[in-house]
């Protein structure tokens, strides 16, 4: 979309982000989005962030960020 929006914005406004939730619910089959689509609902799943305390993240979280932020 030309001008300056942010994704999630752009891909709300086309029905992106409701045709995933659709797709995790219905099918289930999440999609795995970057940290800028924090907040578009279950069915899109976008990285943890490590917490305040220091503690180190659950398997699972380090699982799903690792799928979501590969090292070059």
């Amino acid at each position: 979309m030309p001008g300056h929006l942010h994704d999630l914005s752009c891909a709300r406004e086309l029905g992106v982000t409701g045709a995933l939730n659709w797709a995790a619910a219905e099918l289930e089959l999440p999609a795995l989005a970057d940290a800028g689509y924090e907040g578009a609902g279950l069915g899109i799943k976008t990285p943890t962030r490590q917490p305040a305390d220091g503690k180190p993240l659950a398997v699972a979280n380090r699982t799903v960020n690792r799928l979501l932020l590969p090292r070059l």
